[in-house]
């Protein structure tokens, strides 16, 4: 079932602000992302989707943005060889859409900044002011904590796994889907790949 990959159509994007795991960014003029993505979805043919980047490492949610569509592009799915597998449906393509995708060798902020408050607080003149605010700080993206123990004492990386994934989380009245037939061959030439997908009811 793919049922469970979205947000059925009547939900509102502010049931998808309610789980606890999820972090939502205030845009211009402190309005809610929730409620411009409200305003700016109208017709049958608007969804969105939704973009979850997670740290596997600390279990933070890194990053969840929206991007409104009224065409859903959609990948047939492939083997191993880069050929369609026979008999792909369109829930088969939906559900590659949704995948869970494994990053290596990501950086995380809230992971450097625990292995700093580590090491740091282990030190024979810890600074006790300075390794609060690495604990307690949450603006990983914009904090200067990389410069309280100057530059050369931190230095090192902190290398992290992640996984990011892809959902409907408004599922528009008709859903248009635009099937991605183009792909590069092994000689760098674009070519369009014959497509016969099995329709579900």
């Amino acid at each position: 079932e793919f049922s469970h990959c979205y947000v059925p159509y009547k939900s509102s994007l502010a049931d998808i602000t309610m789980f606890h795991s999820k972090v939502y960014k205030q845009r211009e003029g402190n309005q809610p992302e929730c409620k411009r993505w409200k305003q700016n979805i109208f017709g049958p043919f608007d969804g969105t989707i939704g973009s979850t980047l997670s740290c596997r490492n600390c279990s933070s949610v890194l990053s969840l943005d929206f991007e409104n569509f009224h065409c859903l592009p959609l990948s047939p799915v492939a083997d191993i060889n880069g050929d369609i597998i026979n008999g792909c449906s369109l829930v088969d393509c939906l559900k590659h859409f949704t995948v869970l995708e494994h990053l290596d060798n990501y950086r995380c902020d809230h992971c450097w900044h625990n292995a700093a408050s580590k090491y740091f607080s282990l030190q024979s003149e810890v600074d006790e002011e300075k390794v609060n605010k690495l604990r307690t700080c949450v603006d990983y993206d914009s904090c200067n904590c990389k410069h309280l123990f100057g530059p050369e004492k931190t230095t090192w990386s902190v290398s992290s796994k992640a996984t990011k994934q892809l959902a409907i989380t408004r599922c528009p009245k008709i859903l248009c889907i635009h099937l991605l037939r183009a792909s590069i061959s092994f000689d760098g030439e674009l070519v369009k790949r014959q497509v016969s997908t099995k329709k579900d009811t």
